[in-house]
């Protein structure tokens, strides 16, 4: 009846697939230990939302490694008719600010405030913003 998670999450639309799967057989979700970045959207779908003792939960805006991109450059060039690397960053802004616009809507459908889902998408991805419980009950992650 409760999905436990920890650890990193860094596909976005992995964790969202996961997510649905979560509503959709009515689990409840804990973090265990820390977990981090994706693993919001899976949290928030749950029933009800357990933070474990000592546990923390790890945010930051979505990322993509320089050489994931590189490596879908390579395979989708001619797919797509890229001349160079800027016909992929012109089509992966696109899809960018679709993501945050999914995800961002996601998470006000889960009782996530605008405020505190605007400073996941703020953190740079370099940083990590580890809110405290007060700010996970302020924020409406937890009750």
């Amino acid at each position: 009846s409760t999905i436990v998670l920890t650890g990193s999450f860094p596909g976005t639309g992995f964790a969202m697939d996961v997510a649905r799967g979560i509503e959709g057989l009515g689990l409840s979700t804990e973090i265990v230990g820390e977990c981090t970045d994706a693993c919001i959207y899976m949290f928030v779908a749950g029933k009800e939302r357990v933070l474990g003792d000592g546990a923390k939960l790890g945010l930051r805006r979505m990322t993509i490694k320089a050489s994931r991109l590189r490596e879908l450059f390579e395979k989708d060039q001619a797919a797509y008719g890229w001349q160079d690397e800027f016909g992929q960053a012109a089509m992966l802004y696109d899809m960018g600010q679709s993501s945050m616009q999914a995800a961002l809507q996601y998470l006000m459908e889960h009782g996530v405030t605008l405020d505190f889902a605007l400073r996941i998408f703020a953190t740079p991805r370099e940083d990590m913003w580890w809110p405290d419980r007060d700010a996970l009950v302020e924020g409406g992650i937890l009750q």
